[in-house]
């Protein structure tokens, strides 16, 4: 359990960070739409497993 709480912990950090940049740099919303989703998503939940 700690495990995969510190991985949604580090998931909001991240996506949190990916905002505020996104906020402060309008520039690209395309790559940050689609590199949160996939990478963050997937790879950080299957092998806390």
């Amino acid at each position: 359990r700690d495990a995969l709480e510190r991985a949604h912990a580090d998931l909001a950090l991240r996506e949190a960070e990916l905002r505020r940049k996104a906020e402060v740099e309008p520039t690209p919303p395309v790559s940050r739409t689609t590199a949160p989703p996939k990478p963050a998503a997937k790879p950080v939940v299957v092998p806390s497993f």
